[in-house]
């Protein structure tokens, strides 16, 4: 199998250690972040909005110029940006979560329970690193999880490679 192009969207840490661990597999891993406009963060903030949203349109844009063959999101918000280039582009989207979505959490922001359903329901998958995390994702927003596991590289890259080669981006 040969390597794909992927972009980790500001996963932290765990995305940089995914990274390393995909590159080493053969894949073109580039890791894409944007900063925080300050001065919108804080009107975002005072009106109860989601923080990060004013990133997203860099994260946007970087994936137009980058072009990845697949896009893989950490947080609802980089999610919400991973699908709908994806959309766009005619690529898959994935989006990895590692927290059990609780009701009181998704509703105390503004955009985070949009930002969640759409880039749950939106992603050619959604991977949780256990069971618990899964079942509670199916319960609460109604998406099912793929099971990764602590050390989940051969899961993601397998994963990887049947959703490039399902929407037809193998270069």
């Amino acid at each position: 199998m040969s390597g794909i192009r992927v972009a980790l969207l500001d996963g932290g840490r765990s995305a940089v250690e995914l990274a390393a661990r995909l590159a080493g597999r053969g894949h073109d891993v580039r890791m894409i972040e944007a900063r925080r406009i300050e001065p919108l963060e804080r009107r975002l903030r005072q009106r109860g909005y989601e923080p990060g949203l004013s990133r997203l349109p860099a994260l946007y844009l970087s994936l137009w110029r980058h072009e990845p063959q697949l896009v893989h999101a950490f947080t609802p918000l980089d999610g919400l940006v991973a699908v709908r280039w994806a959309r766009r582009r005619s690529r898959p989207a994935v989006l990895s979560l590692s927290d059990v979505p609780d009701r009181r959490w998704l509703l105390a922001r503004r955009m985070r329970l949009r930002a969640m359903l759409e880039s749950a329901r939106g992603s050619s998958a959604v991977l949780a690193p256990s069971a618990t995390v899964a079942d509670a994702f199916r319960r609460s927003l109604g998406a099912e999880a793929i099971v990764t596991g602590p050390d989940a590289t051969a899961t993601i890259d397998s994963l990887y490679h049947e959703l490039v080669d399902s929407h037809g981006h193998r270069s």
